[in-house]
């Protein structure tokens, strides 16, 4: 039992790292391109089953994974590996390098959106996964 307290102490630790959603304004995403970019990653990074060896690899798994539970299951089986993917997410993106401080709050915004599990945003290209999906993207090609 003290396990499970643990690990519920944990996933609530990473949601209250990401920002709260406090607008469900729009994201701004391209309109092409960077989906093409997005389907050779995975087909090159991630493995059938299991992790990715590679960061690059990780990013686009753990976005794939998310976007597929909300889109295809409203999230219904989002659970603190969900949290820990989104977790992950915020670490990789947030990159000074690669983007700018107003990009990493719209990442914080986005992620904290993804992990209000309650209340999946599925509204496409300008929702949330879209985006990130985008910047993904963008930080693979800086990081290759």
């Amino acid at each position: 039992m003290p396990r499970k307290s643990k690990k519920a102490s944990a996933v609530k630790k990473v949601k209250a790292s990401l920002t709260k959603a406090s607008s469900s304004a729009a994201f701004v995403t391209p309109s092409s391109g960077w989906q093409d970019e997005f389907d050779g990653l995975w087909k090159n990074l991630v493995p059938p089953k299991g992790e990715a060896s590679t960061k690059q690899g990780e990013l686009i798994r753990c976005l794939s994974k998310l976007t597929d539970e909300a889109y295809r299951n409203g999230n219904i089986n989002f659970d603190e590996r969900h949290v820990r993917m989104c977790a992950f997410i915020a670490t990789t993106l947030d990159d000074a390098s690669v983007f700018s401080s107003q990009e990493r709050k719209e990442v914080k915004r986005a992620l904290g959106m993804i992990a209000d599990a309650e209340h999946p945003d599925t509204s496409g290209r300008f929702g949330p996964h879209y985006f990130l999906s985008a910047l993904a993207v963008r930080w693979c090609k800086a990081r290759q």
